[in-house]
């Protein structure tokens, strides 16, 4: 975790599948696997709501790399367990 944490909420986490993400402030995610793939992006809007769907990928944790507008960076693992 760094400092720019409060920015986001990810829950549950660790999950089964399935994590909410929020943020504070507008940005994009890029949710990256253990090879270093970029395997989800989207663009967020502060204050809503996103359901991210990992059911199709394996167990393991992945990175969560959250960039706002203003270019503050936020990163955390997303633990899936099956």
């Amino acid at each position: 975790r760094n400092g720019k944490d409060d920015i986001i909420n990810i829950y549950p986490n660790p999950n089964r599948g399935i994590f909410n993400f929020t943020a504070k402030e507008n940005g994009n995610y890029e949710l990256i696997n253990t090879l270093g793939k970029v395997i989800d992006k989207r663009s967020v809007v502060r204050n809503n709501t996103y359901a991210v769907d990992l059911s199709r990928w394996s167990s393991g944790i992945y990175l969560l790399r959250y960039t706002t507008e203003s270019n503050q960076v936020s990163m955390r693992n997303i633990v899936l367990k099956k």
